[in-house]
């Protein structure tokens, strides 16, 4: 049986909501050898890094989420959110700015 990337996301999920981030977070990376240019993927994974505790890890994942999605509000306001509390103020403006420039209703 062939692995596939919606299962694997669907499995993180899972395991990240009972609170084990570590398995949740290797069921993602191994949906990312699989598909790597999935936004949701590397979102996922940048929310379980958050959760986790890892905020380096989760700004870096959620930084690749935008790369290849940047038209998603969600990934830029996460990254704001994430910036803020982290006390990167100047990201967090610019983030913010972004996401007013693509949607500015």
């Amino acid at each position: 049986m062939t692995e596939r990337p919606d299962k694997l996301n669907n499995q993180a999920i899972i395991l990240a909501n009972g609170g084990d981030y570590y398995e949740a977070i290797a069921c993602f990376k191994r949906a990312l050898t699989i598909e790597q240019n999935n936004y949701l993927l590397w979102y996922n994974l940048g929310l379980t890094y958050r959760d986790s505790g890892d905020i380096k890890n989760a700004r870096l994942s959620l930084e690749k989420a935008l790369h290849i999605a940047p038209e998603r509000l969600d990934v830029i306001d996460t990254l704001s959110t994430l910036c803020i509390n982290d006390e990167d103020y100047e990201a967090a403006l610019a983030y913010s700015q972004d996401g007013i420039d693509l949607a500015p209703d």
